[in-house]
């Protein structure tokens, strides 16, 4: 079922407060060391997950379109340097195809309001924070982009407007690792990313800042 759009979460800015409290205990926890003793330690790690995204309505003045995406699902890869330990920095890529409402008042559109799929995708550098044998916390923090674009109606299938749409972006997420050895460990990450879009003049918008949550499981293996 589609949200309302005037139906929006709290903007839950408590979350980025949270975490970033968290980054003193974190870092002070790695130096009192946690590595498994008399194991090489990789400096670079490669990273692959998946899990479940849901985003909020947005407002498209420029395109003159309304896009309500549904919850779906997304890929997530990633690689980073250890600077020091427990503290890793590096370039992140997400992907998600989600089906979605398409809503236009544009001349000559194809769709008035459709059922469609389009594509959210983010790029960018993101700070990793966290580590050490067994269980232990992550903090990973991202700023980058956020490429809105690919939308299609589903019957008949037509290309919709815009073919892209890229803003600023920057975020968090929260979670659990489990080291299996000194180079490979699962990870189970809850993220929040705000994307900064261009300010709507229609009553329906809910202001600049697009939200996307997700929850993700993956692994991580030193190179």
């Amino acid at each position: 079922m589609h949200r309302h759009p005037a139906v929006r979460p709290p903007l839950r800015h408590s979350l980025l407060l949270a975490l970033v409290a968290l980054v003193p205990a974190l870092l002070g926890a790695q130096e009192r060391g946690g590595v498994f003793p008399g194991v090489r330690t990789p400096v670079w790690f490669v990273s692959a997950g998946t899990g479940f995204q849901v985003s909020d309505y947005i407002v498209d003045d420029a395109s003159a379109s309304t896009w309500d995406f549904d919850a779906g699902f997304m890929l997530r890869g990633s690689i980073e340097r250890e600077i020091r330990q427990g503290v890793a920095v590096g370039l992140v890529f997400n992907y998600a195809r989600l089906p979605m409402l398409y809503s236009s008042t544009a001349a000559g559109t194809t769709c008035t309001r459709c059922a469609a799929d389009g594509t959210i995708s983010s790029y960018g550098a993101t700070v990793r924070l966290g580590g050490g044998p067994g269980l232990h916390q992550i903090v990973d923090l991202f700023l980058g982009a956020m490429r809105y674009g690919n939308f299609e109606q589903k019957s008949p299938r037509a290309t919709l407007s815009p073919s892209s749409n890229t803003d600023l972006a920057f975020g968090a997420g929260y979670g659990f690792g489990y080291s299996l050895s000194n180079d490979w460990a699962l990870t189970f990450v809850q993220d929040a990313v705000y994307a900064l879009h261009e300010r709507s003049t229609s009553p329906q918008a809910g202001g600049r800042l697009a939200r996307h949550f997700t929850t993700r499981i993956g692994v991580r293996v030193g190179l």
